[in-house]
């Protein structure tokens, strides 16, 4: 069920829903190893129950400044099936989260825009299975504020100033004690454009940002950053970009201390990215952009989750390379539209643990090389048709790529009626996922669920 409603008094405006959602999930499988053969077992202890209460709002304060505000409230509840291999039949995780977000923008300043944010996050989750004794519960307790400055210099160069400082806290009854993190952060950017009066070579952006992180439980970064845009021609909006920096990423606080499944020696991830790309656009015979770009990491200490042991590890060096490649048309006064998005990764572990480490120089484990998506949509007013289809390629689940798991393809479907009526509107929504009913795999042992339909019905007034 879901009521959403908006509107806006004086210079007041809020928006309000809420929103609940149910199910057994108990779908079948097909268990390719089984005894007998080709059994087709059900999913159990997979129900949940999700609710979530909301509220959005802004206050004009005058013509230059508003105070902005949100408030979400989620309660969920499910099963905790496990593998096929080992399963759980009576676990249950419950969460309740809670999202508090404020914020302030100012433009009194000509040239200038003031922006505070501040944030409050509470998650409570509880795990239960007491076919192994485990009765546990982690708070989760997160603070920040974050004040940026954006300067118009003039009409071809702004630069943004900001800072963060967080704190968060984790509780449980698996440690004891407290877990304290607290982040504190600056960053600027730069952003300049030229223009000249030629068909060719006729703008050029430059990008620049630096960001300082400073992580209590985990280390300190500075990360520098470094792009350009160039259009190359005028007709057919036809760009070059590029950009190289420093990354940094932190392990969270479920990588380092979430029981049975957590890892306190974890380092942050440190890398160097490249990226270089083309995009154009077309109006002959409707509207086209293609993007073409290649990507290049090379990641120290990287973290991957170890499917034998469990645990979020470091891996040492690696190095991802490939390709990224969009296309998007438009046909017939847009009433058809077709997408097709296709990645090429090769992610490869650089370097040897020992002599004969068999990992060396292998695909990272669950990581395809291949990943398509395909969209189409047709508009026939009031219908709207749209299908997706995507192929994930194989995934290796083990370090010297001798086992994987085999791609596969999804295909999902929609059509929406919406009717307008006087001042209201209906609307009616049927879907299909998985519509080829296929057997898949994400993660190995843990099966997805087969052919599912959906069909909504609604009003708004």
């Amino acid at each position: 069920y879901f009521l959403e409603s908006q509107g806006r008094i004086d210079r007041i405006g809020l928006l309000a829903g809420y929103s609940s959602e149910r199910g057994r999930d108990d779908f079948p499988f097909h268990l390719q190893k089984a005894s007998p053969p080709n059994a087709t077992p059900r999913r159990a202890n997979s129900d949940f129950q999700r609710r979530q209460v909301y509220l959005h709002g802004n206050l004009a304060t005058d013509d230059r400044s508003a105070i902005t505000f949100s408030a979400q409230h989620v309660l969920a509840d499910r099963g905790v099936s496990g593998s096929i291999l080992f399963p759980t039949d009576v676990a249950r995780q419950n969460d309740k989260d809670v999202s508090l977000l404020v914020g302030y923008l100012d433009s009194h300043l000509s040239g200038v825009e003031l922006n505070i944010r501040s944030g409050f996050h509470h998650n409570l989750e509880t795990y239960v299975d007491p076919t192994f004794l485990i009765n546990s519960y982690y708070k989760n307790i997160f603070v920040n504020l974050n004040p940026q400055i954006q300067w118009l210099i003039s009409k071809n160069e702004r630069l943004i100033i900001g800072g963060e400082l967080g704190r968060g806290l984790l509780y449980g009854n698996d440690f004891d004690g407290r877990v304290s993190r607290v982040q504190k952060s600056i960053y600027a950017s730069n952003e300049v454009q030229f223009d000249f009066d030629r068909a060719y070579l006729d703008r050029v952006s430059l990008y620049q940002t630096l960001r300082y992180d400073d992580i209590s439980d985990v280390d300190h970064a500075l990360v520098p950053k470094f792009g350009v845009n160039l259009r190359l021609f005028k007709e057919g909006d036809v760009r070059l970009r590029a950009s190289v920096g420093r990354n940094f990423r932190a392990p969270s606080f479920n990588d380092m201390y979430y029981r049975g499944f957590s890892n306190p020696n974890l380092k942050p991830e440190r890398s160097t990215s490249f990226d270089v790309g083309v995009l154009a656009g077309s109006e002959y015979f409707g509207e086209h952009t293609m993007e073409f770009t290649y990507f290049h990491l090379n990641t120290e200490n990287r973290i991957l989750f170890d499917p034998t042991t469990y645990l979020p590890v470091n891996i040492g060096k690696a190095r991802s390379a490939g390709i990224e490649a969009k296309y998007q048309g438009r046909f017939l006064k847009r009433m058809i539209d077709v997408g097709v998005n296709y990645t090429l990764a090769d992610a490869r572990k650089t370097n040897r643990n020992s002599d004969n480490d068999p990992s060396f120089d292998k695909q990272l484990l669950y990581i395809p090389k291949d990943v398509v998506a395909i969209t189409f949509s047709v508009l026939l007013d009031p219908l709207t048709l749209n299908v997706t289809h995507s192929l994930v390629g194989r995934r290796y689940i083990k370090e010297d790529n001798s086992e994987s798991l085999p791609p596969y393809h999804l295909t999902h479907a929609n059509i929406v009626l919406s009717a307008p009526i006087g001042s209201r509107k209906l609307f009616a929504k049927a879907e299909v996922n998985n519509l080829f009913d296929r057997d898949y795999e994400v993660f190995q042992y843990y099966p997805m669920p087969k052919r599912s339909y959906r069909v909504t019905l609604g009003v708004e007034y």
